[in-house]
């Protein structure tokens, strides 16, 4: 069962909140989760741990990756986003290589999603 709520819940995390970037992260990804980090932990006292996709998904395998609520910085060629839209435990989906939520495309302005120019 999928909750649903307002977004501010993802801050109600039984353990640090984990922002996954990818491998072959780029300055960009890495300072947007060195951002968000700065920001839960000045602004609300919250732990996050920023780690890659590779690793993220190893520690899942394992069982070893905490019980935190996990954040995804990137894009749709991470293995990490690629192993969680396919357990179909989300509303998310990818359609053509564009991420969509119960079937609709998310690509407008304003998404909270940022491209490389």
């Amino acid at each position: 069962m999928q909750l649903s709520g307002r977004m501010q819940a993802v801050l109600t995390s039984a353990a640090p909140i984990i922002l996954v970037i990818p491998d072959d992260a780029q300055s960009q990804e890495l300072s947007v989760a060195l951002r968000i980090a700065h920001e839960l932990n000045t602004y609300h006292r919250l732990d996050a741990e920023i780690m890659q996709s590779a690793e993220a998904l190893q520690d899942l395998e394992a069982s070893a990756l905490s019980e935190g609520n996990i954040v995804v910085i990137g894009n749709s060629s991470s293995p990490f986003v690629h192993w969680t839209l396919n357990q179909k435990k989300t509303p998310f989906q990818l359609n053509h290589s564009q991420l969509a939520l119960n079937g609709l495309t998310l690509n407008a302005l304003g998404l909270g999603m940022f491209h490389k120019l």
